[in-house]
């Protein structure tokens, strides 16, 4: 989905005393670096070889230096989605995906166009996966994944925490998703995404906050009291 099909819809601003986003440290999660270079050189191994023989074989290739930029389309499509996953967990489903359906691949559509397929789908599955388990206290070995630990420090948050506010936040509105990675992880400017968007500050620092809202409603204890806004 592009940026300009975003949500135009608005709800109050935070008031005088709320806790403004872009006062968070912005800290750059792995998903949110720039997409690494397709690794893919000239003269690579033809899709036929790389996808023939056992799931095993095909994986084992895969997983040697990238050959079908997988990582590449991972980050890209963690960015243009404004998804907050580690881009290493997301990407070691993609090549398990890629190994077990390679034998039913016959080069339609095309590999490139086939393989952002996959990224897609195991994106979505994480992310439904994580909003479902989020709702029960078992721990799991992404808690305390880098990516976790890189966005809970500066929201004072503990990995766990962390783990459970990224699972709500990946089910919000692209709008507000796009405004909070934008504003307060990759640290832009709130004038400089108002030219680009042709929206005005107001309504760009909105949803922004309603993501922050979101993130920090999601570990609050149900004794706590809700701040007012």
């Amino acid at each position: 989905m592009e940026r300009s099909s975003r949500a135009t819809s608005e709800e109050t601003g935070p008031g005088p005393g709320a806790r403004s986003p872009g006062k968070v440290p912005p800290r750059t999660l792995p998903i949110q670096t720039e997409p690494p270079a397709d690794p893919r050189p000239d003269g690579a191994p033809a899709w036929r070889s790389l996808l023939a023989g056992t799931p095993r074989e095909v994986l084992a290739r895969l997983a040697q230096g990238d050959p079908l930029g997988v990582r590449c389309v991972v980050s890209r499509r963690l960015r243009s989605g404004s998804v907050l996953l580690d881009a290493d967990r997301v990407h070691l489903r993609v090549i398990a995906r890629i190994a077990r359906s390679a034998g039913r691949y016959h080069g339609r559509p095309g590999v490139d166009d086939w393989v952002d397929g996959h990224v897609l789908q195991v994106i979505g599955d994480v992310v439904r996966e994580d909003h479902e388990s989020a709702r029960t206290p078992t721990p799991t070995d992404e808690e305390s994944s880098d990516a976790f630990l890189a966005l809970a420090s500066p929201l004072g948050l503990d990995p766990g925490s962390m783990r459970k506010a990224c699972s709500v936040f990946n089910v919000l509105p692209l709008a507000d998703r796009a405004a909070f990675i934008d504003l307060v992880l990759r640290n832009r400017s709130l004038d400089d995404l108002s030219r680009e968007l042709g929206e005005s500050a107001t309504q760009i620092a909105r949803r922004a906050r309603r993501a922050l809202d979101a993130i920090l409603g999601s570990v609050r204890s149900p004794a706590e009291p809700r701040k007012p806004t």
